[in-house]
């Protein structure tokens, strides 16, 4: 009996697959009005991503607040920051640069993914001290109230190979 029940869960894996294929290559309304394109859900993420990143270097640190969901959460190390930690840790620091590659999407369900980056940033602390950066990051998305709201994200400090 136990294995029958084994082999149906294997076969209604094996069988939604195809499915959650296709859900993944689904599309949504872009954010721009002005575009009427229609684009896919992986597009529109990555967009945020990038969005994300331009708000922090040009201190639209409002419009950057618009993307975090409520309960945020971040992790540096030993830090955790909320929403409001997050927004304030940045104002301390000024981006003049960030460079993201590397961007991959991976959708955990409809209303959930994972976005990981490699970001080149060039940062000068408040204090006026250089900070450049690669950083490899980690972004937790969640749709709610159908817009795409980061809930999570955490980034570790990486070295890159010489060219």
């Amino acid at each position: 009996m136990k294995m029958k029940i084994i082999l149906l869960a294997v076969a209604f894996v094996c069988l939604s697959m195809p499915a959650q294929a296709q859900k993944e290559k689904q599309t949504v309304k872009s954010t721009d009005d002005t575009q009427k394109n229609r684009v896919t859900v992986e597009e529109a993420l990555t967009a945020i991503e990038r969005s994300t990143w331009k708000n922090i270097i040009d201190k639209k640190y409002d419009d950057f607040a618009r993307l975090l969901a409520d309960d945020y959460q971040s992790v540096y190390g030993k830090t955790r920051n909320t929403k409001a930690s997050e927004v304030g840790g940045l104002k301390l620091v000024t981006f003049k640069s960030a460079e993201l590659s590397d961007l991959k999407v991976q959708m955990i369900s409809d209303e959930a993914a994972v976005v990981t980056a490699l970001v080149k940033s060039d940062a000068v602390t408040a204090e006026g001290v250089a900070s450049p950066a690669n950083l490899r990051t980690t972004s937790v998305y969640a749709k709610r109230g159908g817009v795409w709201l980061i809930v999570f994200h955490t980034d570790e400090l990486i070295r890159l190979p010489e060219m």
